[in-house]
């Protein structure tokens, strides 16, 4: 598939999105990662993974649909790295122990800066959780 076709895919898949209220907040997704209904539940099912009791280290992008992900590895005790968004920060660790009782705050980008450190060095991550505009349920 090349570029345009990839786009002309997004904008579909936004527009039916946005049009069948499958998303939460009351803002568009166009041109961002879909906060979608089901994020919530998706972040269950992954948060029941072996992958997930395994790993101890995870980087997870700051997008609002994995903001339950973030949350879930901090209330799990995991290490969680997350990107400032657009990178203009760079990158933020946050160590679950130093943060016990505001989880919820701290999965948030503006809680992430907050209770965060900008990292120079990448560490070695067990699992990474990124955004997408559309997955099917064969992972394509």
């Amino acid at each position: 598939m090349n570029q345009d076709e990839k786009g002309l895919l997004r904008m579909k898949i936004w527009t039916f999105l946005d049009d069948s209220n499958l998303i939460r907040g009351s803002w568009s997704t166009k041109g961002r990662i879909p906060n979608f209904q089901g994020a919530s539940e998706a972040a269950l099912n992954l948060r029941r993974t072996e992958e997930w009791k395994k790993s101890r280290t995870i980087f997870c992008s700051p997008d609002s649909a994995q903001k339950e992900v973030r949350e879930y590895a901090l209330l799990d005790g995991k290490t969680l790295i997350m990107a400032s968004p657009q990178l203009k920060r760079g990158y933020l660790i946050l160590e679950p122990d130093s943060i016990r009782g505001q989880e919820k705050l701290a999965s948030t980008i503006k809680g992430a800066f907050t209770f965060g450190e900008t990292i120079l060095e990448f560490p070695t991550v067990d699992l990474v959780v990124e955004g997408s505009v559309a997955v099917d349920k064969n992972g394509n």
